[in-house]
């Protein structure tokens, strides 16, 4: 009689061990990826995000599937971890297309608010109030927005601003009725950026005795700043904000065919040295710049 093999009996997986992983059946997969989810739920979930997807990328993701398969488990998680997170590239341009605009806007809205006023007897041609709007962008190099964008940052400006076409049959022009250019620009109250050396080292100087408000005060200390590091950065002292753009300017740094370069430098031409700049204090708080200059030995 031939001996009965003992078969050995089925081992007990302990609470430590862990079953192993089968392979996923196609039709439940989405379970598996969302644990703790019922099939129907996850059944439900899958079908709800397949629809809010448009038939071309079902098809590329349709695609893709096909050629992981071929995968094996080891190269589908090199590819789980290669794949990107956050927005798209789309998305990313969107986001940068509405940042862009939005400084658009604000650009746009600065300069009607510092260019036109309300006034009921005048009119100004639509086609001329944007062609200045653009020129003042060109020469700041800001990217202007289109008229139709331009027209809607007018009527939020001025909102009982109305649009008529006026002129005579043939030689009419559309225009902002209500509006006139200003006649005056406030002049910006101005900081005060002198300084001279002490042994502790740059101190502002104030000819009233005290400044007249923190604002100034704040600005000033940051001017300070700028000159202080502007000296340890060129290794060139530097007295006053005037004198680092001048040498800015002159070294090159910075273009020299802006607005400001050309101030700047007028403001200091050669074979003289500007020592400092006096603030003319007004009664109305208007300041202006009082360049003192004194030649060259």
């Amino acid at each position: 009689m031939a001996e009965e093999q003992q078969q050995p009996p089925p081992q007990q997986l302990d609470a430590h061990q862990q079953l192993p992983l089968s392979a996923p059946n196609p039709g439940v997969a989405l379970p598996a990826l969302v644990p703790g989810l019922p099939g129907t739920e996850a059944s439900a979930l899958q079908h709800k995000i397949k629809n809010s997807i448009c038939k071309t990328v079902q098809s590329k993701v349709d695609c893709i599937l096909q050629e992981v398969e071929k995968f094996t488990d080891l190269e589908k998680l090199y590819l789980y971890l290669q794949l990107p997170s956050g927005l798209s590239s789309a998305e990313k341009s969107d986001q940068n297309a509405m940042s862009s605009s939005r400084a658009q806007q604000m650009h746009a809205f600065s300069w009607i608010r510092n260019t036109l006023e309300e006034h009921p007897e005048t009119s100004l041609p639509k086609q001329e109030v944007y062609d200045e709007y653009k020129s003042y962008c060109d020469n700041l190099g800001y990217h202007p927005l289109s008229a139709a964008d331009f027209g809607k940052i007018m009527k939020n400006v001025f909102p009982n601003m109305k649009a008529r076409r006026l002129g005579t049959r043939g030689k009419s022009k559309y225009c902002y009725s209500g509006l006139r250019k200003k006649a005056f620009v406030h002049m910006p109250t101005l900081p005060n950026l002198d300084f001279h050396k002490t042994g502790d080292g740059l101190e502002g100087v104030e000819p009233s005795g005290q400044l007249q408000n923190i604002d100034e005060e704040v600005i000033s200390s940051a001017c300070r700043l700028v000159c202080e590091w502007a000296q340890k950065v060129l290794s060139q002292p530097f007295d006053t904000v005037l004198e680092l753009a001048h040498f800015l300017v002159k070294s090159h740094y910075i273009g020299t065919k802006s607005m400001a370069a050309l101030t700047v430098m007028a403001a200091a031409p050669a074979g003289m040295e500007t020592d400092h700049i006096a603030i003319v204090r007004a009664g109305s708080r208007r300041r202006a710049w009082g360049p003192v200059r004194r030649h060259s030995r």
